[in-house]
């Protein structure tokens, strides 16, 4: 008999499918195009009559009726709901309330992730990279004296070329004890500064008191701890310098003395900087 009513749909959902057999008055056991979860799972019909679940069992590929269909009965399986496909969401449709909180683990995530061209916000206080450079030895010489805030007074202890990836971060500089010492008493006061390019940042200053060494050679250990705002995204160079107030002509010593400079890995010390997020 042919269809009565509109025009039959097309199927072209993946997760439906229809299949068609002829009854031969013996066979009860017929093959699925696709795996099923249960009875609940297909539609049977004989000769366009619906068959109640009790009618038909399935294992997975097959549905076993009851009884044998008749000779040239029409079978008609329409699998509602089948297991064993794996359906992929379309591109962007993932959310954020998708996804359980502790659904992603560390096992999920890829070692090598690469973010480049990416945009990432990380929280505030968050470490977004850190650079290092390392003082091995002492240097000595006659430097020149005067006022920290003169890039050109002292000796360059530590330098390292660091691009802040954000403007609004914040720089992070530390360093490790560094000693000064000098063989003549022509200063009063050592100092460590602290320089962004030619922009002078910050800077400690003290020394012992002179009248407790031979000759009243001053000496003393500084080190910095010092956090500015990056203000810019431009390559810059961070270096921190060691000196004296005042005075010429004398040997100057930083990480060493005349009489004791270990050298190499024995004398390593160190400034680190860090970039912080805003």
């Amino acid at each position: 008999m042919a269809y009565l009513g509109r025009v039959r749909p097309t199927e072209t959902t993946s997760s439906i499918s229809r299949s068609t057999y002829t009854g031969d008055g013996s066979t009860t056991t017929f093959t699925l195009p696709t795996p099923v979860a249960n009875e609940t799972s297909i539609i049977a019909t004989i000769n366009g009559v619906m068959q109640q679940d009790a009618a038909y069992t399935t294992n997975g590929t097959q549905i076993i009726f009851a009884s044998a269909p008749a000779l040239n009965d029409a079978i008609e399986i329409r699998t509602v709901s089948d297991v064993g496909f794996s359906y992929a969401p379309s591109p962007g449709s993932v959310t954020t309330g998708t996804i359980a909180d502790t659904a992603v683990t560390t096992a999920k995530l890829d070692t090598t992730l690469d973010l480049s061209g990416k945009t990432v916000t990380m929280p505030a206080g968050s470490v977004l990279q850190v650079a290092t450079d390392t003082l091995e030895g002492a240097l000595s010489g006659s430097y020149t004296a005067g006022v920290p805030s003169t890039i050109t007074n002292g000796v360059e202890v530590f330098s390292v070329s660091f691009t802040p990836t954000s403007a609004s971060s914040t720089i992070l500089v530390m360093t490790s004890s560094v000693a000064m010492h000098e063989d003549a008493n022509i200063g009063d006061v050592w100092w460590l500064a602290l320089w962004d390019g030619s922009t002078f940042v910050a800077a400690n200053s003290a020394t012992w008191n002179y009248n407790n060494f031979a000759n009243s050679r001053n000496a003393a250990h500084h080190s910095l701890c010092h956090t500015y705002s990056a203000g810019s995204t431009s390559t810059r160079t961070i270096s921190v310098r060691a000196g004296l107030n005042g005075g010429s002509g004398s040997q100057q010593w930083v990480n060493g003395n005349a009489y004791l400079a270990y050298t190499g890995s024995s004398a390593k010390i160190q400034m680190t900087v860090m970039e912080i997020a805003g």
